[in-house]
């Protein structure tokens, strides 16, 4: 979008903290530290943040496959992993011949990406190698 946004001090402080995290955090999450630096801030607020920065194309929603919703700074192309023993949420990036790969086979058909989205569900390595260790 090219509708330009006035500066904000929450807004600021909220994408300086999706941007220091890589855990996709929810926005109860961004809330919490949120209050470390400014105890007033409400949930409301955050809430309301989050969502211009989502319209404005600067962050993205993940959701999980609880439908819980998180929220990512990186908008680089990369696909993402649900842990389903730890509830992690993993970035993926692709080599990047595969990604474009894909995004040409999908445009072959006539459709128009805005941005992909690819998600993998099973566990992230740390769980997968403690479920490795438990059987030796």
């Amino acid at each position: 979008m090219s509708v330009k946004m006035r500066q904000s001090k929450h807004r600021d402080l909220i994408l300086a903290i999706l941007n220091s995290e890589s855990t996709h955090p929810t926005a109860e999450e961004i809330y919490n530290k949120a209050k470390e630096v400014i105890p007033y801030i409400s949930l409301g607020t955050v809430y309301r943040n989050l969502n211009v920065l989502v319209q404005h194309d600067i962050i993205r929603q993940v959701k999980s496959n609880d439908q819980t919703v998180h929220y990512d700074g990186n908008l680089s192309p990369h696909y993402h992993l649900f842990c389903q023993t730890c509830g992690k949420i993993v970035d993926i990036f692709p080599e990047k011949e595969l990604h474009q790969k894909l995004i040409d086979s999908v445009k072959k058909s006539g459709a128009t990406i805005h941005y992909s989205r690819v998600n993998f569900i099973g566990e992230c390595a740390d769980c997968a190698k403690m479920k490795e260790e438990q059987k030796i």
